[in-house]
């Protein structure tokens, strides 16, 4: 038996306030890739329409095989309204430590 071990990077929508008691509302992993730069074209492209006129930032999270898998590097991005693209940002506030927003 081959064991495969590399990465998936999945693409999660979310809503986010930042002063709100819930901050991060209706999640939504609409889908996966086996590279970055596919996941990350996507997202920022809004490709299929993943905004969905409702989700104001994206996170695609690197993630190793297993059950509650290990998330090695994420990066997040927020949607523009006037270009309605999503952008790369840092991650927003109350949410630098968090991962796991689509498997675990």
């Amino acid at each position: 038996m081959s064991v495969n071990n590399n990465s998936i990077f999945t693409i999660t929508t979310f809503c986010y306030h930042k002063n709100d008691d819930t901050p991060v509302s209706n999640l939504r992993t609409p889908g996966f890739y086996h590279n970055f730069d596919e996941a990350e074209t996507d997202v920022m492209n809004n490709a299929c329409d993943i905004w969905e006129y409702t989700y104001n930032y994206a996170v695609i999270e690197e993630l190793k095989p297993g059950m509650y898998p290990q998330c090695v590097n994420r990066h997040f991005y927020k949607f523009n309204l006037e270009t309605k693209k999503y952008e790369s940002i840092l991650a927003p506030k109350g949410l630098e430590h968090i991962t796991g927003f689509s498997i675990g």
